[in-house]
């Protein structure tokens, strides 16, 4: 959003944005939690089968199966050249910190350019 506001994108723009961000962290959140609470409950019930089965009591694993799997996705990956890392990393660092620094210097606006620095 700084890169925003720098860009003197509107305040609507800026505070959609900003909801889009927090609905998808929330969106990503609630299934994390839901994927967490239902492997808690999956390893209750087989540590609880595991104690039934203590005692001396048939163990009959026909009944049902349980089992907790994690899904992986296969993908190619590729690794950068050490030239187009460093022209990458200037790149970003140009974009990102040097022009809105620079800015602020221009501008005369020392303040700001001290906030933004920190």
């Amino acid at each position: 959003t700084g890169l925003m506001v720098f860009a003197q994108v509107s305040a609507t723009v800026i505070a959609a944005v900003v909801c889009l961000f927090v609905a998808y962290w929330l969106w990503q959140g609630r299934k994390e939690y839901r994927m967490i609470k239902h492997a808690n409950t999956i390893l209750r019930r087989l540590q609880s089968d595991g104690n039934d089965n203590a005692d001396g009591s048939d163990d009959n694993e026909d009944d049902y199966d349980s089992a907790l799997f994690q899904k992986w996705e296969t993908f190619m990956v590729t690794k950068p050249t050490p030239a187009f890392a460093w022209f990458s990393f200037i790149v970003k660092n140009i974009i990102i910190a040097m022009i809105p620094l620079s800015y602020f210097c221009y501008s005369r606006n020392l303040v700001g350019a001290m906030t933004y620095l920190v």
